[in-house]
């Protein structure tokens, strides 16, 4: 008599339901981090100095953005690219959050991380187009 292997995989060590659990809980997770993530560049943009060491300012001083250098860093580089539109980001990135930590699924994930950059760019020639807004948040640079 000839015996076949049968292959184990993993659904059949774990009880039925776990993979649906560990779906809702890497949302969640991704979730949350995608909080933290905009709670920090909202705080990172709110506290923007244009004096603060980044990219484009050498100084010994050290950054008076609440969100460290790191912050004063982004925030600088996100308002020289975009102006207002840097907000952009932290509305995106907390709609997203909300969804996935509230157990809503983020439908066509990959369309919508795809749209973002046009997105970006839309609203930041729309801000751009506006009489009144071209200082912007860095000034005269």
């Amino acid at each position: 008599m000839a015996r076949t292997a049968t292959r184990m995989t993993l659904n059949d060590l774990l009880p039925a339901g776990t993979g649906t659990f560990l779906r809702a809980r890497l949302a969640e997770t991704t979730g949350a981090i995608l909080a933290f993530g905009a709670v920090w560049l909202a705080v990172a943009l709110a506290t923007f100095d244009a004096a603060d060491p980044s990219f484009n300012v050498a100084t010994w001083l050290e950054a008076s953005n609440l969100a460290g250098r790191a912050g004063a860093a982004a925030a600088d580089l996100l308002f020289v690219a975009l102006g207002w539109a840097a907000v952009v980001p932290v509305v995106v990135s907390a709609a997203w959050a909300w969804r996935l930590t509230t157990a809503r699924s983020l439908t066509r994930p990959r369309l919508r991380i795809a749209l973002v950059p046009l997105a970006l760019a839309g609203v930041a020639a729309a801000l751009g187009a506006l009489p009144g807004l071209l200082d912007g948040p860095i000034g005269d640079r």
